[in-house]
């Protein structure tokens, strides 16, 4: 039989350019018909043989190697792994168009889907396609087929520059991770715009986000440009709310509200600590209210020695933050000293009443009011005493009327 089948080849291509078909039998198809179809110039058949196409290794696609040149329909089996991306080549069944080797689509039906992270271990079965899709992989993106039971590594062909964020494995095949282009993105280039709609129409109606002229745009759903921007940033960094150009840094056309600064009641008034806490409180009719220190006032300056720390007795309740004014008033009948007497504010001491002694011999001096402008927060605040050596005073309160320390709220 094999001698039948090599002699009808040897005499079918001895005839050279004749115009004939031809069919190839090698028996084991009993009872066909020993003419060709009718359509084919060529026939073969059989139930236990294939055709086995030219096997050589090619070197790239933009290489015609080992043949002389590209000749459009040329087709072979590459046995070769070779060529740099985007021209390279692997193993498979390849058509040569006329410019280029262009490798036939493998069609993977049932093909097996898996994704994990780092490259494949151990052995595989069947026509599994396997993709790393960990973001901390130095493989991301990376692809593996199963051959003859192992993994081997997938080449995507180049379809796009889009890689895997962070590397540059092709993000072209079936993969799931985050992807990324190194470059520029032109859309629309006549007239460049980014833009996400709610349906599918080619008008403008109902974007939700614009991206254009230099601006980033939120639109109410449905409305027409230039009447439904309710949040718009311009190229110089200013930001409208319901404001098409804002003229501001921030620029707000309507009302505001701040939750989370209390309950807004009518006719509160939003003020600020120093550490810039919103709150709402009530607005006061300022200065029309003093707070006067309470307590029983002892004498501080009594003492042998200078110091500052001293107790006078009296103490200040402050009800909220805000500026006061303080009103403190002390006569003493004594020789010459500086003495003193101040709160403590949380960020730091602050007098409320002082004298200095003006003269390097005793003198009789007899101070009284003094007034001083302070920040504080609500609490109570005791009023200590300085003085600066040991001199005693002959009366410690000698006005009247006797001492006293006041403050008005005059902002908040």
């Amino acid at each position: 039989m094999k001698t039948r089948i090599y002699a009808l080849i040897a005499s079918t291509f001895i005839a050279g350019t004749a115009m004939a078909q031809t069919k190839i039998k090698d028996g084991t198809v009993g009872g066909s018909s020993t003419l060709p179809n009718n359509d084919a110039i060529l026939e073969l058949e059989s139930t236990q043989r294939g055709f086995l196409l030219p096997r050589l290794p090619l070197q790239a696609t933009n290489n015609p190697a080992p043949l002389t040149a590209h000749i459009a329909g040329m087709t072979v089996y590459n046995t070769a792994t070779a060529g740099t991306a985007p021209a390279n080549v692997s193993p498979g069944w390849y058509y040569n168009d006329g410019t280029r080797w262009v490798r036939l689509a493998v069609a993977f039906e049932g093909q097996t889907l898996s994704y994990g992270s780092g490259a494949p271990t151990g052995a595989c079965s069947g026509t599994g396609l396997y993709t790393d899709t960990s973001m901390v992989s130095p493989t991301v993106g990376q692809q593996w087929t199963c051959s003859s039971g192992s993994w081997v590594a997938y080449t995507a062909p180049s379809q796009t520059e889009w890689t895997y964020w962070g590397s540059n494995n092709d993000a072209g095949g079936d993969k799931v991770a985050m992807i990324e282009r190194k470059g520029h993105i032109a859309i629309n280039n006549g007239n460049p715009r980014v833009y996400l709609k709610t349906d599918n129409a080619t008008t403008w109606s109902n974007r939700v986000i614009d991206v254009s002229d230099g601006r980033f745009r939120f639109y109410k759903e449905g409305g027409p440009e230039g009447t439904q921007e309710f949040i718009n940033i311009l190229p110089n960094g200013n930001v409208g709310i319901n404001s098409v150009a804002p003229g501001a840094t921030l620029q707000v056309d309507g009302s505001l509200k701040f939750p989370s600064a209390g309950t807004p009641v009518a006719g509160k008034v939003l003020t600020t600590d120093n550490a810039g806490n919103a709150t709402w409180q009530a607005s006061t009719s300022f200065g029309n209210t003093k707070i006067a220190a309470t307590g029983t006032y002892t004498c501080p300056f009594n003492g042998a020695a200078g110091g500052a720390g001293l107790a006078t007795g009296l103490s200040i309740t402050i009800p909220s933050a805000g500026w006061y004014y303080f009103e403190t008033g002390l006569t003493l009948n004594t020789d010459c000293n500086d003495y003193w007497m101040y709160i403590n504010t949380g960020s730091g001491t602050a007098d409320i009443w002082r004298v200095y002694c003006g003269a390097s011999v005793p003198v009789y001096i007899v101070p009284r009011d003094q007034g001083r402008m302070l920040f504080l927060n609500p609490g109570t605040y005791p009023i200590l005493a300085g003085k600066t050596n040991g001199v005693v005073p002959a009366q410690c309160d000698a006005g009247n009327p006797s001492v006293y320390v006041l403050a008005t709220k005059v902002q908040n």
